[in-house]
């Protein structure tokens, strides 16, 4: 274990020498001065620093650096204009998040360092998510997509989660969601047998299609049965949709139900929960992979690690420049 933790560290440290090679422009960053007597050159020797730290912070990129940067989060996405998703394991083993604790600590540790391989007066300040390993409580890694307001929580807990939130220029709003796709590919141990839908109060699990003209948002539900040689879902028992009401506490849920299942108990149950904010997804049996996928009525602009924020100070000219 402890040899494993020491690679995610080197790899840690490394991408942090990588990173601090690339420039690119942030945009809506503060800026304060409070002497106003020193030269511009002081300004580009902060923002040129401020913006290769920062790039740390950023996940709106290209491939290859996209992928690059996956390799320390427990999850893969995807980006097109105004739609994102996000496919991964659920439960989600510990280890695999405790690999991006390892990475965002380490890169901290290096960015931080007065001796590191950038020698100038300009101070670092980065905070970031500690789990009980590096001496704090975090147990989530936290997502944020711009400008939309909508958070992405991945924890241990046999839990997704997607919010809406305050924080940003302007707070989510579901009037922003035009639809939510959920695909669910069950494990080849499973025990499948009963559907169980409750559309604010509504217990019929149809499959209705998608019309643009509705303004309610629309959610598809798709169970993947492929390779579940023991579950028994008919066509019905496979998908559910509909535009489903704001306001309305919406709960979906897979099981077995009879004297013979042997996967099916509580522990195997897929259980989907959505509302006006929220959007959530339990399971704590045999893993399963779940494709989440959000279209909105925007552009996606920014999608960033929502826990980790920079400062930097240039105590010479009483100059800071940060991202909270």
């Amino acid at each position: 274990m402890k040899n494993k933790g020491m690679l995610f560290i080197l790899m840690g440290l490394l991408l942090s020498l990588l990173l601090l090679g690339f420039a690119f422009k942030i945009n809506s960053q503060y800026l304060k001065a409070e002497n106003k007597t020193f030269s511009s050159t002081a300004i580009d020797q902060m923002k040129y620093k401020y913006d290769n730290i920062n790039y740390v912070k950023d996940f709106y990129k290209e491939d290859p650096v996209k992928t690059f940067f996956e390799r320390f989060v427990p999850f893969n996405y995807s980006i097109d204009g105004n739609k994102i998703s996000f496919t991964q394991n659920l439960p989600l083993k510990e280890a695999n998040l405790r690999g991006f604790f390892d990475f965002i600590n380490a890169y901290k540790i290096f960015a931080e360092s007065t001796d590191s391989i950038i020698n100038d007066p300009i101070e670092v300040e980065i905070e970031a998510p500690k789990n009980i390993l590096w001496g704090g409580t975090d147990t989530n890694l936290l997502m944020l997509i711009k400008p939309q307001c909508k958070k992405y929580s991945v924890t241990d807990y046999n839990s997704m989660h997607f919010f809406g939130d305050n924080t940003c220029e302007e707070a989510f709003d579901i009037s922003l969601i035009k639809r939510i796709d959920i695909n669910i590919s069950l494990p080849s141990t499973g025990d499948y047998n009963t559907l169980i839908c409750d559309y604010g109060g509504d217990t019929n699990c149809y499959a209705f299609d998608y019309v643009e003209a509705d303004s309610n948002p629309f959610i598809e539900i798709n169970f993947l049965d492929e390779n579940c040689s023991s579950c028994d879902l008919n066509s019905d028992s496979r998908k559910t949709s509909r535009h489903f009401i704001p306001g309305t506490n919406n709960t979906i849920i897979l099981t077995c139900t009879g004297a013979n299942c042997f996967g099916g108990d509580s522990h195997e149950t897929i259980k989907i929960f959505f509302n006006s904010n929220n959007t959530e997804i339990k399971h704590s049996g045999t893993p399963i992979t779940v494709k989440t996928e959000f279209l909105f009525t925007q552009e996606i602009e920014e999608f960033e690690l929502n826990d980790v924020n920079v400062t930097l100070t240039d105590n010479r000219f009483n100059i800071t420049k940060t991202n909270k």
